[in-house]
């Protein structure tokens, strides 16, 4: 049997460079949408974090006005005076405005360095109930981000966050 002897030859079996770069294009899309869900989550990750750290600040700030001591505190928030602290970005230093720019190490109170410094906390003297001689009811507001990291550049007061939560401080 002789086999037929064909005037083309066989056309090879592939993928032409059309096929390769639709192929790139579709991935490449696939990843550009991936990267632009990626931005928003992680900011929504972002402030679930420092929404949960603003309220575990409650017990720091506590420790920082008793250690401010009633005396003080009753003064700085009489009338409609506030009592500012900072807080770094982990919640775990909290300390006077007053006091923030003390040496961090040597300092007595340590201080925090300024590109540390993430949530600003206003305390005010709450409207009800009435302060007494024994205690003193405060309003409390978080607010972040104060400073930016790692520069420390100032935020503007529209773009933050804040939380506010109420605590007394007793003779």
């Amino acid at each position: 049997m002789v086999r037929p002897v064909h005037r083309f030859p066989r056309a090879r079996r592939g993928f032409s460079l059309i096929d390769v770069l639709v192929a790139i294009a579709i991935c490449a899309g696939a990843v550009l949408a991936g990267l632009a869900l990626f931005g928003p989550a992680m900011a929504a990750t972002r402030e679930v974090a420092d929404r949960r750290t603003a309220q575990r600040l409650a017990e720091h700030v506590d420790a920082e006005l008793t250690r401010a001591g009633f005396a003080a505190v009753a003064a700085a928030t009489a009338g409609n005076n506030t009592l500012e602290l900072v807080a770094d970005s982990a919640g775990t230093r909290v300390v006077l405005a007053a006091d923030a720019d003390n040496d961090p190490v040597d300092g007595t109170p340590r201080g925090l360095p300024r590109e540390q410094r993430y949530f600003r906390i206003t305390v005010a003297r709450a409207p009800r109930p009435a302060a007494t001689a024994a205690c003193v009811v405060l309003a409390v507001r978080v607010s972040w981000p104060h400073l930016r990291p790692p520069d420390g550049a100032p935020v503007p007061e529209a773009q933050r966050a804040e939380s506010q939560f109420h605590t007394a401080i007793l003779r």
